[in-house]
């Protein structure tokens, strides 16, 4: 199994980023996770965005914004430790990538980086209104990576 590229050859799905948040969400995406190392020893590549929207509003104050971003750090490091634990790898098949920036972006970038075959992504599942309102980092994913994204919902698991 794998997906045929631009240029006619066949890659199997041997690197594979998995964004989380820490959300109950992305538990479900650990099963579809374990199962493509399985069937591929597959590398997992895990990676949590601090979202930048959240600290910039205190760039005019350093002591709240150093306090906020050493909680992200902290937080990041929290999410990333309780994720792997759910994955069923091998340290060495595992990698874990903490980064700061806008969520969307910094996924996009780390699969290029990565050579990543597949970004396998969990849904908060918002409602259209919600998600026009918001903006989805999922949907942003899907629309802008040059692989294969699988998505998975909260409601549906795997």
């Amino acid at each position: 199994m794998g997906y045929i590229t631009e240029k006619g050859g066949v890659r199997l799905f041997k690197r594979i980023l998995i964004p989380v948040d820490g959300s109950s969400t992305c538990r479900h995406v650990y099963k579809a996770a374990n199962d493509f190392h399985e069937k591929f020893d597959s590398i997992l590549i895990l990676v949590h965005v601090d979202d930048t929207s959240v600290i910039q509003n205190y760039v005019n104050y350093p002591t709240p914004g150093l306090s906020i971003q050493i909680d992200g750090q902290a937080r990041s490091a929290e999410i990333l430790r309780d994720a792997s634990k759910q994955l069923d790898v091998p340290d060495t098949h595992l990698k874990i990538t903490s980064l700061t920036g806008e969520p969307a972006s910094a996924i996009l970038n780390v699969a290029n980086q990565e050579d990543a075959d597949l970004i396998l992504i969990c849904t908060h599942g918002m409602g259209a209104t919600k998600r026009f309102l918001m903006g989805s980092v999922t949907d942003r994913v899907v629309h802008h990576a040059d692989i294969p994204v699988m998505i998975v919902r909260q409601d549906q698991g795997i």
